[in-house]
């Protein structure tokens, strides 16, 4: 009927119109959301991009800084280079002009010494002389350490390259050494040698000069009745080792930092006078480099010293005899760094 058909129209009517409202009201929140949500977003990517920014001028700020910092560098690099040329040039001079009145202070000190040219007339004059001329020496040795530390930093010690016996140097300085050693109560030992190959190559003035030095040291440091001891071994790796232990006063941590620079002395408490400028354990840790080896030291207060030189071998691991070869870190024992 129509009144049926009218109910059924408006119906649908409300239904729709609340369908409507309802979707429009949904939509506008979800809309709203969604638009809070972008606005949240938008101010976060503002300060993102503020922080950038501030983070980009920072840096730049940095950067300038650094560059600033990095151009003073270099300058005082070369600066410091400019100087130690300088220095070593200097030193090498010098050096070189003080040989030649030196040597005639020497030559004129030992003539009067011996009385060659008839007596001086007094035991005391002539007890002078010989003191001016032990004092010369040592003068002398002091100049020639400081001249060749100037021509290694310098970059311009040559070394005359040949093979070497490493045995039989050391047997060689053993024996020039040895009466040093008996005078000051001594008992330097010189380990028996070994029938392998110790052939190196080296310069044999300056290898001789490395080996002279250290023992030297060592019976410096060593009290009378005290012991030194030699020996020449091999490395596996194909070199060639010698080792300088002695039973002296030994030396602490801090002092195995401060022996290898250059005019260093320590204090180690001796009952004998030591003399030296502590130039010999640079100069020797130099020399040794300039010999692609390695100086290794390892002391202890009260309980003696062991000085390890290790160098490449001539020929390598072929020339060896495999049965006879010791490892590295057995041949250095432990303990200590390149020091004294």
């Amino acid at each position: 009927t129509v009144v049926e058909s009218a109910m059924v129209l408006m119906v649908a009517v409300l239904f729709s119109v609340g369908l409507y409202l309802v979707i429009d009201r949904v939509a506008l929140r979800v809309l709203r959301n969604a638009l809070d949500h972008l606005q949240t977003a938008l101010r976060e990517r503002d300060k993102a991009l503020q922080e950038t920014s501030e983070a980009l001028t920072m840096l730049g700020r940095q950067n300038a800084r650094l560059k600033t910092t990095s151009e003073e560098l270099a300058r005082a690099r070369d600066a410091a280079l400019s100087a130690d040329r300088s220095k070593s040039m200097f030193l090498a001079a010098m050096s070189h002009e003080l040989r030649t009145p030196l040597n005639a202070i020497i030559g004129f000190s030992e003539v009067m010494a011996r009385q060659l040219y008839g007596p001086i007339g007094h035991d005391k004059y002539r007890d002078y002389a010989a003191d001016i001329r032990a004092s010369g020496d040592h003068l002398l040795a002091l100049i020639d350490d400081v001249l060749d530390l100037s021509r290694v930093e310098a970059g311009k010690l040559s070394l005359r390259r040949e093979p070497l016996d490493v045995a039989e140097q050391v047997e060689a300085c053993h024996r020039l050494i040895q009466g040093r050693a008996s005078d000051a109560g001594i008992d330097l030992q010189l380990a028996p040698r070994h029938a392998y190959d110790t052939v190196i190559l080296g310069d044999r003035v300056r290898f001789r000069q490395i080996l002279l030095n250290l023992l030297t040291n060592a019976i410096k440091f060593t009290e009378h009745g005290g012991r030194v001891r030699i020996e020449t071994d091999a490395v596996a790796g194909g070199k060639v080792l010698v080792r300088i232990s002695d039973t002296g006063v030994g030396m602490s941590e801090v002092d195995l930092e401060r022996v290898f620079r250059p005019f260093e002395r320590v204090d180690v408490g001796t009952s004998r006078p030591t003399e030296g400028a502590g130039l010999g354990l640079a100069l020797c840790r130099a020399l040794v480099r300039e010999h692609d080896g390695n100086l290794h030291i390892a002391s202890q207060p009260g309980e003696g010293t062991t000085v390890t030189l290790t160098f490449p071998r001539l020929g390598g691991d072929s020339a060896a005899d495999p049965g006879r070869q010791i490892s590295l870190g057995d041949a250095l024992g432990g303990g200590g760094d390149e020091a004294r």
